[in-house]
């Protein structure tokens, strides 16, 4: 049998004589893994948690402005700064190896391991 080009979540699905792309929450469409995104969503709530509590700390300072024109229309866009994004980035990698995160302004930690 030859599969199609599949990353790794859809490999291990595979192996498991699962069909990724047989969604239960998710409606089959052309070429998207249903069951996939199933798995991701059990676990969206660990990224939601990190961003909001991160972004509660930041301050106007640590973003750069932006005026871009789209579809004809200005928008004004923020972004992190180059120094707040690599301490976002590292923080959340962090995060996500160990599911521990800290946030930096309050030193708060929070233990987000699933207890089994």
């Amino acid at each position: 049998m030859v599969l199609p080009r599949l990353n790794s979540r859809a490999l291990a699905l595979h192996e498991a004589k699962l069909e990724p792309y047989l969604g239960y929450l998710h409606h089959i469409a052309w070429g998207l893994p249903s069951l996939i995104l199933d798995f991701q969503d059990l676990y969206r709530y660990l990224v939601d948690d990190f961003v909001i509590s991160y972004t509660g700390a930041l301050k106007d300072r640590d973003f750069i402005f932006s005026l871009d024109d789209y579809s004809g229309r200005k928008c004004k866009r923020k972004f992190l700064n180059a120094v707040k994004r690599k301490e976002f980035l590292d923080a959340f990698d962090r995060g996500i190896l160990t599911l521990r995160w800290t946030f930096p302004e309050s030193e708060r930690e929070e233990d987000r391991r699933l207890k089994l």
